[in-house]
């Protein structure tokens, strides 16, 4: 199944890319997308995603089309066909 993954923020200055199709698997998790991100961009490994290759790094998350932020507790959740998802950082500051 494809997915488009859009990159804000430090990830897009990490990859030097707006945004990616990737092919995954059917039933792929965002922990495997993860997985395959840290793998094509071994940069965004230690800024954005975790060294062990299984989650993102906070503030760093997943936004899916649905209005939802997917944080730690929610990687193991399956991806759709054709899904839309943002990587970016939720900072904030005073």
């Amino acid at each position: 199944m494809q997915i488009l993954i859009e990159f804000l923020g430090l990830s897009r200055l990490i990859t030097g890319e707006k945004g990616q199709v990737l092919e995954l698997a059917e039933g792929a998790t965002y922990r495997e997308l993860v997985g395959r991100l840290g793998g094509t961009y071994p940069g965004l490994i230690g800024d954005v995603i975790q060294p062990g290759l299984d989650g993102l790094q906070p503030p760093n998350v997943f936004h899916a089309k649905e209005g939802q932020f997917i944080k730690e507790d929610r990687m193991d959740q399956n991806l759709k066909p054709n899904d839309h998802i943002v990587l970016m950082s939720l900072s904030a500051g005073g």
